[in-house]
């Protein structure tokens, strides 16, 4: 007589095995569990399984979703079987929790060690994204997704997608080319992900900030923290990397330790902040050989005349003497009043 019941409900320990099964739900740990199948079904709220899957004609509905991939009900009207059958139909799909899957949210959001199931090998997550996805086919009509569909907006930037034509990823690169305007990694997401990629992509480089802070050893950044304490940055191993990120650009990051000190003496300088550290290389730019860029700090400048000129002037930046704009460091007689800018 049990062995049916055993066949249909292994592992099912009960006294009352005619009570499994029988219309009513017996709600108590003994029977409604799932070895013994939630009581035979009984105990499953097929209402709302029928509102989540309406198109799924499977007399056994209150299976679905039992872990147990029922053939019949192995068709994406029915969710696949509640997800039960997924990992027969789309082995390949690399998710971690396969639940996840056509369960009615769309699961784009990527991680390195969770990617997302809205990806072709997973079905598009078993349909759920598959009107998220048109919706950003008809806000990008130029992109060419091909099968990075599922990539856009999923918080990671893509170097596929990190182009106009598909909005920059749908919005996940604006930070990194914000950040990184020069860097060329082919795999912009992981910059700053907290692994160094040496020799990995090309991004352990000064114009990907050292893999966005990645690849700086943990000596240098635990030396900054020392000499900026007060410094809240989060990207403190960024600081004086020859860039001025006007993050840092504060009295306790030291003015991103001197990146910065370029921008702030010469605000109308043309120098875009990633280019400031050639303002002052000892060699002459001429793109910054103008009067707004300090003649390129000096670089540009003859500055024999000015010392002999003034001699007992000791300021660092004396290709700033009579560039029109009064500076309180150079009033003061040995430097002839700033070569005459504070005599008025």
């Amino acid at each position: 007589d049990c062995q049916e019941f055993n066949k249909k409900y292994p592992g099912c320990q009960v006294y009352l095995t005619h009570l499994i099964g029988d219309g009513k739900c017996h709600d108590s740990e003994e029977f409604n569990n799932k070895e013994c199948k939630w009581d035979g079904y009984d105990c499953i709220n097929v209402t709302a399984i029928q509102i989540k899957y309406p198109d799924c004609t499977w007399s056994r509905i209150a299976e679905l979703g039992d872990d147990h991939c029922d053939i019949e009900a192995n068709i994406e009207e029915c969710g696949w079987d509640a997800g039960d059958c997924f990992e027969l139909n789309f082995p390949h799909c690399d998710v971690a929790d396969l639940s996840m899957i056509s369960d009615g949210v769309c699961d784009s959001n990527f991680t390195i060690t969770n990617p997302h199931a809205n990806m072709p090998d997973c079905n598009w997550d078993g349909g759920d994204c598959n009107a998220r996805n048109e919706e950003i086919k008809l806000k990008y009509p130029d992109c060419y997704w091909s099968i990075h569909i599922g990539n856009a907006g999923d918080d990671y930037c893509d170097f596929e997608l990190n182009s106009p034509e598909c909005g920059y990823d749908h919005g996940d690169c604006e930070e990194f080319n914000m950040l990184y305007p020069w860097c060329e990694s082919f795999e912009p997401g992981r910059v700053g992900d907290g692994f160094c990629d040496y020799g990995y992509d090309y991004s352990d480089n000064k114009e990907c900030g050292w893999d966005g802070g990645d690849c700086i050893d943990d000596l240098t950044k635990t030396s900054l923290q020392n000499l900026y304490p007060n410094c809240t940055w989060l990207r403190i191993a960024e600081i004086g990397d020859g860039y001025c990120d006007m993050a840092a650009n504060t009295a306790e990051c030291g003015w991103d330790d001197g990146d910065c000190i370029v921008n702030n003496a010469f605000p109308h300088c043309n120098a875009t902040y990633n280019e400031t550290w050639l303002i002052g290389n000892n060699h002459c730019d001429d793109k910054y050989d103008t009067k707004d860029c300090g003649w390129d700090l000096g670089d540009c400048k003859n500055l024999t005349n000015v010392i002999s000129q003034y001699p007992d002037c000791t300021w660092f930046r004396l290709a700033e003497l009579g560039d029109g704009h009064c500076d309180n460091d150079l009033d003061v007689e040995e430097c002839g009043y700033d070569g005459g800018d504070c005599m008025f």
